[in-house]
């Protein structure tokens, strides 16, 4: 079976942030490979913000199905499609002595590099996160969005609800099981710290990154609750077109920024110092 690549960087032709922007994926592509080190870079992670926070890992009752179907889902999966990473990772695929479903997401939270949301629909209505691993968070508190439907998580967002809620409720309520789909996120931020929780400490604008998170999402065919995948990835801007493949996609971005509205770019943080740090950057890659 060939294997398609979805394009991080596809948003760079599009003039708008509300776009929803899925591509079909096959089974095998759900959850994307990863190298020892990056497990080992999320695994230290995990473990480092676990140890500081045991309580960051959060499950409704409503998710308990959910969790052991995606439990075994997840393990099959890994071991059926990346057998390379579950030896060279060494993945532990024993059972919580305690099988409780915040142990069974806890356990899976360390098998991959991804955060996990897992989203339910109560009685046909509007989808709620009702458990959540999210130990990257790109400005934004998982824990106030716990329980929250989707309307209320992507509240901040311009426009989302009138504009793309619609679309994002109908494809939700008629995702097909087995047929996982993928989006990319973006995002520059200051430094290369992977959780950025509201109110952390910043660092110099001098110091910008490419922040780009492949979401995956796959309804179960059980349970029926949809799971969200999100891996994080961190570049350099000095490395965008190594990564993309192509020449010049910093003065690419800088041109998709340009074309957002000036609320959007309120939004993605992307005024004031921090344009002028990417123009600063554009500068001194051409010199």
């Amino acid at each position: 079976m060939s294997i398609r690549n979805p394009d991080p960087f596809a948003f760079l032709s599009g003039d708008s942030l509300l776009r929803m922007g899925l591509t079909p994926i096959s089974d095998q592509e759900w959850v994307a490979p990863f190298s020892r080190a990056e497990y080992e870079t999320f695994s230290q992670h995990k473990r480092s913000v676990l140890e500081r926070n045991p309580k960051a890992l959060l499950v409704d009752g409503a998710a308990d199905v959910a969790l052991a179907e995606f439990y075994v889902a997840l393990k099959q999966h890994l071991q059926r499609d990346h057998p390379g990473a579950v030896l060279s990772c060494s993945l532990d695929f024993h059972d919580p002595e305690a099988a409780t479903p915040a142990a069974l997401l806890r356990k899976m939270t360390l098998w991959v590099p991804d955060d996990i949301c897992i989203l339910q629909a109560e009685d046909g209505g509007e989808y709620q996160l009702t458990a959540v691993s999210v130990l990257s968070p790109s400005a934004w508190n998982p824990v106030a969005k716990f329980r929250r439907s989707l309307s209320d998580i992507h509240q901040p967002i311009p426009k989302f609800k009138q504009r793309l809620m619609p679309s994002v409720d109908r494809f939700f309520h008629h995702i097909k099981s087995g047929r996982p789909v993928v989006r990319y996120n973006w995002g520059i931020q200051q430094g290369d710290r992977l959780d950025r929780m509201p109110g952390t400490e910043v660092v110099s604008e001098d110091c910008l990154y490419y922040r780009s998170e492949r979401q995956t999402l796959l309804r179960l065919p059980g349970s029926q609750a949809v799971v969200f995948l999100i891996r994080t990835q961190l570049w350099e801007l000095a490395k965008l077109d190594e990564m993309s493949g192509e020449e010049n996609t910093l003065q690419r971005l800088l041109n998709h920024i340009s074309g957002l509205s000036q609320e959007e770019r309120d939004y993605k943080g992307l005024t004031g110092k921090r344009l002028t740090g990417l123009q600063c950057a554009l500068e001194r890659l051409r010199n």
